[in-house]
């Protein structure tokens, strides 16, 4: 209830609390130090085993002490400080806008994915890196590199897991680039793209995804995946461009696909190619 308030949204978290929590001084302007042990904690049906928090806050910046995530052998950490509408946008209070935030990803894993996208049920293999996010609330810095090898993913609905993950995130301050690789049953696929933010939001982005021969097995796609795809920042809306080639595929897209509304607005030009054994359902 803590945290549905604080955000403005219901955030289902599950687990035993221990903290100690300690407020002082006037409510427009507290001083606030604060101790959080969260044992076996589950979080978008993702259940880790521990979070710990260390916090202090003045002048309604944060200060992150301590911030643990652990799953089975991989943790990450963070560690710095951020102004409190920095993490609670509900809220804009404080005349300090700066953040100086420092995340490890060294001892963390592929585990921690699932928390983040709900389609994504499972990850595994170590991630390794460090992030560190500096300057205003309104033109951000992130600068680091965090790097992955031999890990794993499983999705919603798909049979077969994505393995051989390798690759690396380079951030160089308000621009990065990914360059990502793996492999589903005999087939392949590719994710490399780069970002610019200069000046404040995401504005200019290029992603391109190719898959050779990837072994899709799902209840509305069966067969090879041979795709090229690229999703390109635009003036109004992204462009979404490329070709499906079918070949030896089943097909069955439900009615609520095809009518459902979506969040995401962008320009069409996908070329599809029907060869040899295609059926639709």
């Amino acid at each position: 209830d803590l945290l549905a308030a604080l955000t403005g949204k219901e955030v289902a978290i599950t687990g035993s609390l221990n903290g100690v929590v300690n407020a002082t001084g006037k409510t427009d302007n507290p001083d606030v130090q604060l101790s959080l042990d969260l044992e076996g904690p589950t979080y978008n049906g993702v259940k880790m085993d521990h979070v710990y928090a260390m916090v202090t806050m003045k002048d309604w910046q944060i200060r992150i002490r301590q911030f643990l995530v652990q799953r089975g052998t991989y943790k990450g950490t963070i560690y710095g400080q951020a102004p409190f509408s920095a993490i609670f946008p509900k809220y804009e209070v404080g005349e300090d806008r700066n953040v100086n935030l420092k995340v490890n990803l060294s001892e963390a894993g592929l585990g921690v994915l699932p928390l983040l996208n709900p389609a994504i049920t499972a990850g595994e293999g170590p991630l390794d890196g460090i992030v560190e996010i500096t300057g205003p609330l309104d033109n951000l810095q992130a600068k680091g590199t965090v790097s992955v090898t031999n890990g794993s993913l499983t999705f919603k609905g798909v049979k077969k897991p994505l393995e051989r993950i390798s690759g690396s995130m380079i951030l160089s301050g308000q621009a990065g680039t990914i360059n990502f690789s793996g492999q589903m049953g005999k087939g392949t696929a590719t994710v490399k793209g780069e970002a610019d933010w200069t000046g404040g939001p995401l504005h200019t982005y290029h992603l391109e995804a190719n898959s050779n021969g990837l072994e899709m097995d799902s209840a509305y796609f069966k067969g090879p995946l041979d795709a090229q795809i690229s999703i390109t920042s635009g003036q109004e809306l992204p462009l979404i461009k490329g070709i499906l080639d079918l070949h030896d595929v089943t097909m069955d897209i439900p009615l609520v696909f095809a009518s459902e509304e979506s969040d995401f607005d962008a320009s069409l030009d996908v070329e599809v190619k029907a060869g040899k054994n295609v059926r639709f359902y």
